[in-house]
This record gives structure tokens, sequence and C-alpha cells, in this order.
């Protein structure tokens, strides 16, 4: 049994602490040491930087504006039919823009874009959106390891197995951050000027490449530390392979895929006979389960009548897709392969709520950016959010980090508030009986995401919400503080007590917003309210309850509005 007082303890002070290795971060990290190369930079993991969480599963294209496309048509489809008015329009607008800066950015770090016949940058139709429009690459592996490849040469440093489970509170600031080696189970002290949170979303299930570290981390301690979630009901659903996990839908779409039901039929014409299969992805699954209620499953994607370029195409751009089919012994130029909805995750449209592209979140020394934040409340695939919004966010909150930290590193870091040995104690705390009180990670886990797959769903109403709420209340009880027979089991713990907290939210969110709109759909409120519901949902902790309320959204200061 691990004691306290064996644990040894690591303080490594920086200037600017950034959490989390997606594109996020390690765009923060450039930028940080743009800004500010005298300052000391850190970005801390708990996999390994550039090759973990969603970035490096990305579906092998880069959302993005770029001149010759039509900028306002699409910033406008965004607001109005993507995110349903739930969007910041400012936002949307300047982060559209800015997304042409990032692509010429990953261009220069020496990221491989397909290119045409006349050596063009390709550009394929993307998700969501008539106008939008990105530019596919080869794989995600190839865009990430780039990034931090730039972000090493430039000076940042990078810890990876760093398990962050608490941020450094004094006064209702930020001083940085503390968690543990994985591997060592060595505490580590991160004392900070700037903190930037870039953990990425949350998945409730494992169906999907990328998931596996996605268990909202970040998101957890930023709320724990007093910053608001918003719209945390938008609980985002995909669909992919079956029998693989790996969707890669705008490359695939974009390119001319099409779905199937079982007798044959392209059934999203049906469902969204502007967009098609380039419908939002909860669009997709909804068909998909709307078709297997109605006795038309399984459903299917259909690539055989594809020309061989596109086809190439989509190859080039979703390497692991590709081999995983080649496993199974399918080739889509010849086969049908059976796609399914794939589990919930909070991702592009609810998260901690950031107040302008910054990832500012109302703490001082904090920003919190990519699939941790809300995306200014969200948008769906585009070059607003997804891969290309997260490098936005992350570009400006590090030059925004840097100018906090100041122009000269400083080592006088104190914590005359924050308690350091509280807080290691309770990090450890489930070490202390490994036999004793507490249900077992796993099975929390288990239970946690079936729970939320069964009631919180794209289908749900007041009965299941309000079962859910119950459930999660009882397996909070149940969990207690966790139990762990060692560090690999003592981060499944921490990982649990975040995905319960923010399940709660997402629940309860749920249950007050009593109107359907973009992914979240309540089958006792069908319909959108725009009389009563152009509102953003609030959740917040509260003497260790988390409290739900609503805002009103700034509708009439903005150009676009219901009619």
């Amino acid at each position: 049994m691990t004691t306290l007082s064996s644990t040894p303890q690591r303080t490594v002070a920086t200037d600017v602490l950034i959490i989390g290795g997606g594109i996020a971060g390690l765009f923060a990290a450039i930028k940080a040491t743009e800004a500010a190369p005298s300052l000391r930079v850190l970005l801390v993991d708990k996999c390994y930087p550039g090759v973990s969480g969603s970035s490096v599963f990305a579906a092998g294209v880069l959302p993005n504006w770029q001149p010759g496309d039509e900028l306002d048509a699409y910033v406008r489809e965004i607001i109005v039919d993507n995110a349903e008015y739930l969007i910041d329009q400012d936002y949307a607008a300047m982060a559209v823009r800015e997304s042409y800066d990032r692509f010429l950015d990953l261009v220069q770090f020496g990221v491989t874009f397909q290119k045409d016949e006349d050596g063009r940058v390709k550009r394929i139709p993307a998700l969501s959106c008539r106008y939008g429009r990105c530019s596919p690459y080869e794989g995600g592996v190839q865009l990430t390891w780039k990034v931090r490849a730039e972000g090493e040469k430039r000076g940042a440093r990078f810890l990876d197995r760093i398990f962050i489970t608490d941020l450094l509170m004094e006064d209702g600031v930020c001083r940085g951050a503390a968690g543990f080696h994985t591997s060592t189970g060595e505490f580590h002290v991160f004392p900070a000027r700037s903190t930037i949170i870039a953990t990425g979303s949350i998945f409730f299930s494992r169906t999907q490449m990328g998931t596996s570290g996605t268990t909202g981390d970040g998101t957890a301690a930023a709320f724990r530390a007093g910053a608001l979630m918003r719209n945390a009901e938008q609980v985002w659903a995909t669909v992919g392979p079956a029998r693989m996990a790996s969707p890669g839908l705008h490359v695939i779409f974009g390119n001319g895929g099409i779905l199937v039901n079982s007798g044959g039929e392209r059934f999203m014409e049906k469902y969204n006979p502007v967009l098609l299969e380039e419908a939002r992805r909860f669009e997709l699954a909804r068909a998909i389960l709307q078709e297997w209620r109605e006795g038309r499953g399984p459903c299917w994607l259909d690539c055989r009548r594809l020309p061989p370029e596109r086809l190439a195409t989509i190859k080039t751009s979703l390497p692991l897709f590709t081999a995983g089919l080649k496993t199974l012994g399918l080739d889509l130029a010849a086969d049908l392969i059976e796609f399914v909805p794939y589990g919930l995750s909070l991702l592009h449209t609810g998260g901690i709520r950031i107040d302008d592209a910054d990832g500012r979140v109302g703490i001082r020394g904090l920003w919190v950016v990519g699939g941790a934040g809300d995306f200014c409340g969200g948008a769906e695939s585009t070059a607003a959010t997804t891969l290309t919004g997260s490098a936005v966010q992350g570009a400006r909150a590090g030059r925004r980090a840097a100018e906090h930290a100041g122009g000269a590193p400083q080592n006088n870091f104190s914590f005359s508030g924050t308690n350091i040995g509280l807080l290691k104690e309770a990090t450890y705390q489930p070490l202390r009986a490994p036999g004793g009180p507490g249900l077992e990670a796993g099975r929390a886990y288990q239970e946690l995401c079936e729970l939320m797959l069964r009631y919180v769903n794209l289908l749900k109403d007041e009965a299941m919400l309000k079962e859910a709420i119950a459930a999660i209340e009882r397996l909070k009880d149940q969990f207690g503080q966790g139990r762990a027979s060692d560090i690999r089991e003592l981060q499944k713990v921490h990982e649990v007590r975040n995905m319960l907290q923010i399940s709660e939210a997402i629940a309860r969110s749920a249950l007050l917003r009593t109107e359907s709109r973009r992914a979240h759909y309540r089958l006792d409120y069908p319909q959108r309210d725009d009389q009563n519901w152009l509102k953003w949902t609030t959740a917040r902790i509260v003497d260790g309850r988390i409290e739900v309320a609503t805002e009103d959204i700034p509708i009439n200061r903005w150009k676009y509005r219901p009619e």
C-alpha cells in the first residue's frame, strides 16, 4: 500500500502552464513562445503530447475558410442553421476568418495537404454546412506530430504521463495545477503565472478512436475551481463503422459517400434533403436510429460508385480507417460498410463557458480552449469549432497567457492560501484502503456509461432524465472517494470522479431545457421554442452541489435573429 509519507513530490515552476497535448494545447505552446521567447512554457499531458486525445484521430481534413470562399454565407449558416443561435455571433465570424491563418501556420509547420492536378490544395465540402469547405491532409498523426515538433523547436517543454487532478486556487486566482505521474506515482506541483486547460472533451463510450483519454479532466477541474459550464445538455453523437472505431465523415461524405438502408434506399433524403449525408453528426445518428426503429436496418456506407481519385483521397486522408477495413477483409471500392451511431460526447457545443476566442473564463490566470470549453456557445463540424476552432483558440490563449505572465521568467511563487498537503492527501486517498469502501473504478465507469447512454442519449424525456439524475446520485454514493490498488487504478478513480461531475451537469441541464434544439432532443418537447428558449443553460458548483440556471442569449445585439 502506498503511504503519503513515502510518495515523492516534485515542484516544477513555470510561467505558462498548458494542460493537454492536442491541437489546442500545441498551438497555445507555439504562440506563447512566439509572443515571449524568454518565458518558460511547459505543456503536460496525461498521455503523450502530439499522439493522444481526439486531435490525432481527426477526420483527415481541416475545415477552414480561404479567400474566394463565401465568407458571409458560411458565417450566417453556422449561426442560424448549424448552431441554431446558440453560438456567440462575433466569435463565429472571427474564428472563421482566423481559420485561414491557422491553415497557413500548418503549411509552414510542414503539414502535407493533398493537392489537385493543378498543384492547389484540395477543397472538398465539409459536414454540416452548404458553404463549408475543408482541406484533406495525410492523416491526423502527421498533423499533430509536426505541430508538436514546431513547439519543441521554439523552446516549449513537454512532460507526458502527468495526470492533473486540481487547479491551484488562491483568492479566486489560478496559480497553476497539481497532479501525479501515472507511471511512477510521483506527486507534481506546477506553480504557474498563467494556466491554459486544453484537455479535450468527454466521451461515454470507447467506440470511437481517440476517446480513451477524453474523460473530461480539465473541464471538471475548472468546474470545481468555480468556472461555469454552458449548454451542457448539448451532448453530441456521431456515426461510424460497426466493427471498428474510425468515423472520418468529413472526407468520406465530402468525397461523395452515401448512406443506404437495408433496402438500398438513400435515406438521408428524408431527414435532411439539403445537406444529405453532410448533415450534422447527431442528425445522421438519429436518422440511423429511426431507420432501425421502422424496420429498415441495418444501414450501410456505400462508396462503391465513387471514381478512383476520390477513393484515393479518402484512403490517403484516413490511413487508420483504411487499415481497419483491411483487417476486416473490406474494401471501400467493393463493399458496403455497416454504419451505426457512436456513443455520446460533450463536444463543440457544451463545456466550460468561455467569454471569447481567447478562452477567458472569468478566473484570473486561467484560460480554457478547445473541446474542454464550449466554443462560445458552440456549433458542429465547422471552422469555428472542431480541430480548426481549437487551433484558433489555442493560438489566441497562448499569446494572452504569455502577456499575463510578463516578459521575463519569475520564480517568486507562493501559496499562502493553497494547502498543497491537503490536495496531495485527497489525490492519494483512494490508495489508503484498496479493499475498503468505495465502488471499484472500472465498474463505476461501466455503470455510468450505461446509464448515460440509456437515459441521456439522442432521445430522452423528463422521466428518463430524472431517472438519470437519481442513478448518478446513487452511483456517487456508492463510489464515494473511490478505491485503488495501484497508480493505474488511481488514475481511473480520478477519471470517474470527473465524469460523474460532468454527467450530473449534463443531465440536470437537459432536464432544464424544455425544448429541442441542436443536439438536444426531448421526446416530450420535440419542437424548438424560440419564444421561450433563446437561452443558454449554465451549471455551477455551489456548496458542493450542482445548480443549473438559464441566461438570455443577447440576440438583440447581434446581426442574425429568428424571424
